[in-house]
C-alpha cells in the first residue's frame, strides 16, 4: 500500500548537472511534518545513508529516519537506463531513492543574525565530535548546504556532556593572638576581599561555559537563538576503531568555495 505524502515547499534542489540530483521537500502526513530527501546514487551506496542514519539514531542534532525506499517503475528499480539509451556500457548504475526523515529544517542561508549563526555552528561542531569520538565515522561532506536551521531544541538526544566541576573551598586568612581590634577590623574586611576574590576564582572557565549552554539552551526555547542539524550523509567514511588516525589535508571533501570562506563571506558580506 503506498503512503501519499502532501507537499508543502521545495527545501533544497542541486542544480549542478554531474551529481545526484539531490532535492528536499517538506511534507506532511496525517498533521505530523517531514523532510523527504530525493536523489540518484550509485547502487553500491544505496543504503549507505540509511545504514547510518540507523546507526546514530537519537543523536541530538542529526535527522531521525523514518522510512526509506527505492522508486519503482512497474516491478522494476527506477534507474537512468529506463530513461536514457547509452551508446556505452555504464558499470556504475544510479538508482533513484528516497528518504523521509523527521525533523524539518531551513537552510542556513536564512539567519538573520551573528548570534543565531553561532549557535547553530555550536551544535554541528558538538555533534561532528560526537559522531567522530563515539561513533567512529566522518561526515566528510561539510558544507553550508549540509548544515541546517530548526527553530526549537526537541531532540534530547546523546550528545557529548559537559563534566561536572566542583568548585574549591576558599582559603582561610589566619591572624595570630596579637593583632589589635583595629587589625581584626581590618583582617575582616580583608577576609571579606578575599572571599569575594576566591568566589571569582572558584568561578572556572567550564563552569562558565556550562552555564552559558544553558542560557543558549533556554534562548533557544524562546526562539532567540536556534538550534543546528547536520544532514547528508551519503559520504561518510568509518574510522578503524584499532588503528591510531589522524587527519590530513586529503582526508575530505572541501567545498567549493570552502566552507570556513564561504562563512567569512556570509558574515561579513
Amino acid at each position: 500500500m503506498s503512503i501519499m505524502y502532501d507537499i508543502i515547499d521545495r527545501i533544497f534542489f542541486s542544480f549542478l548537472i554531474c551529481g545526484q540530483a539531490t532535492s528536499c521537500w517538506h511534507v506532511h502526513l496525517n498533521e505530523e511534518h517531514y523532510m523527504v530527501k530525493d536523489l540518484w546514487m550509485s547502487a553500491s551506496w544505496v543504503s549507505h545513508e540509511e545504514d547510518i542514519l540507523h546507526k546514530i539514531q537519537g543523536l541530538k542534532g542529526v535527522p531521525e529516519l523514518v522510512a526509506a525506499w527505492t522508486v519503482k517503475i512497474g516491478s522494476s528499480d527506477d534507474n537512468m537506463h529506463l530513461h536514457h539509451d547509452f551508446p556505452f556500457h555504464i558499470e556504475d548504475v544510479q538508482i533513484h531513492h528516497r528518504l523521509v526523515m523527521w525533523l524539518v529544517a531551513t537552510p542556513l542561508s536564512n539567519f538573520n543574525s551573528i548570534h543565531k549563526l553561532l549557535s547553530i555552528f555550536i551544535d554541528v561542531l558538538n555533534v561532528h565530535m560526537t559522531l567522530v569520538m563515539q561513533y567512529y565515522i566522518l561526515h566528510h561532506d561539510l558544507s553550508n548546504n549540509n548544515i541546517m536551521i530548526y527553530p526549537c531544541n526537541v531532540l534530547t538526544g546523546k550528545t557529548m556532556q559537559h563534566r561536572k566541576v566542583a568548585a574549591s573551598s576558599s582559603e582561610e586568612w589566619p591572624c595570630d593572638g596579637k593583632c589589635s581590634q583595629d587589625d581584626g577590623r581590618d583582617s575582616h574586611m580583608e577576609s571579606h576581599h578575599n572571599d569575594a576574590v576566591d568566589s571569582i576564582t572558584e568561578e572556572t572557565h567550564e563552569q562558565k561555559l556550562i552555564q552559558w549552554d544553558q542560557e543558549r539552551h533556554q534562548q533557544i526555547q524562546t526562539s532567540t537563538l536556534h538550534n543546528g542539524l547536520l544532514i547528508d550523509f551519503d559520504y561518510v567514511t568509518k574510522l578503524d576503531q584499532s588503528q591510531p588516525w589522524a587527519l590530513t589535508a586529503g582526508d575530505h571533501t572541501i567545498s567549493n568555495p570552502p566552507l570556513p570562506q564561504l562563512l567569512l563571506l556570509m558574515i561579513f558580506g
